[in-house]
């Protein structure tokens, strides 16, 4: 269910990669994919307690995690735009330092949320992940001092 509330901004990095190697500037488009991803965390945060359980009786019990993971959405599109950014930039050093905060998060998170609040804390550990991804790419798109124009 995450995988398919992510196709989006997978799409959009795809697209917005080769747009930032040329310099196009693609503003209205970034924002476009901000609402887009607003709208479908919540999506997710109001369809999944009716959906999942007639789909996928089995997974009921995972309903509260699903909603969780999916307002991993929004920062998530927001991490793809600034990484399109750092790459279009060759500054994939900062792309690196991302992945590696992301990772060290992911590991403590699991181990630490996971232990005490079982799988809604795997969720929250997946969210909190998310949201340092995309604070570490912002951040090194304003240290760069990248223009969102062009």
């Amino acid at each position: 269910v995450v995988m398919a509330l992510t196709i989006f901004p997978n799409v959009l990095f795809k697209y917005l990669l080769p747009e930032e190697v040329e310099r196009k500037s693609k503003k209205k488009l970034k924002g476009a994919s901000i609402i887009i991803s607003i709208s479908i965390a919540i999506l997710g945060l109001t369809l999944t307690p009716s959906i999942l359980p007639e789909i996928f009786p089995k997974y009921a019990d995972s309903v509260e995690a699903i909603q969780i993971m999916s307002l991993a959405v929004i920062p998530i599109t927001v991490n793809m735009i600034y990484t399109s950014q750092l790459l279009g930039l060759e500054k994939s050093k900062f792309v690196l330092i991302g992945r590696l905060v992301a990772l060290v998060t992911i590991i403590i998170a699991t181990i630490t949320l996971g232990t005490f609040y079982e799988l809604i804390g795997l969720a929250l550990a997946f969210l909190l992940t998310s949201i340092l991804q995309a604070i570490v790419s912002a951040y090194a798109n304003y240290r760069l001092k990248i223009s969102h124009e062009y």
